[in-house]
């Protein structure tokens, strides 16, 4: 028992159904129930039995509780996810009656969950406790309530701790966020942005190596940018460009109908009629659709349906 109470009404033959009031909390289905003399004594082992639970479940887990929705959303905007389970975001869902937490999966099926699964280490009904703030710091977890209440001196440990928090009035809303926290857990992607293509025209020696003499043919080159060597359509090379000059001069950025000369430090096997592809980087977030189909597409590549 973790709860205690005066019962008020009970049923007077064995094996009949009961309905119980007067108890301080709502217990789980197939909790038991201990009957004592003294309502002293009920509250005394449901106080003892609570707190063993909770160190139960603190010494269960081990970590720090600093993961909140925030720091997510931080973590991808920077591209720092050092620190972060990128697999799986651990769940403490407390309710208002039982049959909300299968209203709340049943939505939660929904979402895709190949690449980052939600964690449920506690799904109950009830205003938000000091336990659940524990084992939200034990298991770097985000306490989420549905239409429950969390104490004042509640949200003052959660503080301390460093744990979030997050209340709800409308299951689609708290939804929304367990989507926004998903896909700021999934790796970012990256994307190529094309800059723009030079020919090798001619081969000359430059200090110890080789570099390219080249006519731009589209779009542009830029000091620093990413190149790809192409030698009779194939992929030769793929690297930084390293120099760039025009008329002898070191310059940022050469256009389209310009001849400039480029370096690249580690690569000088330069042949006239190659063709070099500029383009950049840039890192972007993915939805959890994205995320699902690449990891659909890289099984079908390989044979598994």
């Amino acid at each position: 028992p973790r709860h205690a109470g005066r019962i008020k009404e009970a049923p007077r033959y064995y094996g009949e159904n009961m309905q119980i009031i007067g108890l301080n909390n709502v217990p789980l289905a197939g909790d038991e129930f201990e009957s004592v003399d003294d309502l002293d004594v009920a509250r005394e082992r449901a106080n003892a039995r609570a707190d063993a639970m909770r160190i139960e479940r603190i010494n269960a887990k081990a970590g720090e509780g600093k993961v909140t929705l925030s720091s997510i959303a931080a973590s991808i905007s920077s591209g720092n996810q050092v620190g972060i389970d990128t697999h799986g975001l651990n769940i403490i869902l407390k309710v208002d009656f039982q049959g909300s937490i299968e209203a709340i999966r049943q939505a939660i099926q929904a979402l895709p969950q190949e690449n980052v699964s939600l964690r449920f280490l506690l799904q109950a009904p009830g205003d938000v406790s000091l336990s659940d703030v524990d084992l939200a710091v034990a298991s770097e977890g985000i306490v989420f309530g549905f239409n429950v209440k969390a104490p004042g001196s509640v949200k003052k440990y959660a503080k301390q701790k460093s744990v979030e928090i997050r209340l709800y009035k409308v299951i689609y809303d708290l939804i929304d966020d367990l989507r926004n926290a998903m896909e700021g857990l999934l790796d970012l992607a990256e994307e190529e942005v094309p800059l723009g293509s030079a020919k090798v025209r001619a081969v000359f020696s430059s200090g110890s190596g080789k570099a390219a003499g080249c006519m731009v043919t589209t779009g542009k080159v830029v000091e620093g940018c990413n190149v790809r060597v192409l030698r009779k359509g194939k992929e030769v090379y793929v690297g930084t460009l390293d120099s760039l000059r025009r008329v002898k001069e070191t310059v940022k950025e050469v256009g389209a109908g310009l001849e400039c000369g480029i370096g690249v430090d580690d690569f000088d096997d330069w042949e006239e009629g190659d063709v070099l592809e500029a383009f950049n980087t840039v890192k972007k977030a993915r939805t959890l659709e994205e995320a699902s189909a690449t990891v659909t597409a890289a099984l079908k590549g390989a044979g598994v349906q």
